[in-house]
C-alpha cells in the first residue's frame, strides 16, 4: 500500500503508523523491558526501534487486518485529531 503524505506532519500515513499510533504504549513497555526496566527515557529509547519490531511481529492476523483497513479510513476520512495531538 502506498503511504499517503500528511500536509503539516512529519510522517507518510502507513501501516506502520497506525501499528505505531495504536500501540505506543505497548512498544513503550516492551522498550523498558528490553533496557531492564528502566524508567530513565535517554536508556529505554535505545530499544525503541527493536521494541516497535517486537510489538509489530507480535500483531495477531485480526489485528493486521484491523489496522490496516485503519490506514484506509485514514487516508479517506483524515487522521483522527487524537493521534494529531500526540
Amino acid at each position: 500500500m502506498q503511504g499517503l503524505k500528511i500536509p503539516g506532519f512529519n510522517f507518510t500515513l502507513s501501516f506502520d503508523t497506525v501499528v505505531n499510533a495504536k500501540k505506543k504504549d505497548e512498544i513503550k513497555e516492551e522498550a523498558k523491558r528490553l533496557a531492564r526496566g528502566t524508567e530513565n527515557n535517554k536508556k529505554w529509547l535505545l530499544y525503541y526501534q527493536t521494541a516497535k519490531k517486537v510489538v509489530k511481529e507480535g500483531l495477531t492476523e485480526e489485528e493486521r487486518k484491523m489496522f490496516e483497513d485503519e490506514v484506509d479510513e485514514w487516508i479517506t476520512n483524515s487522521v483522527p485529531s487524537a493521534v494529531q495531538a500526540e
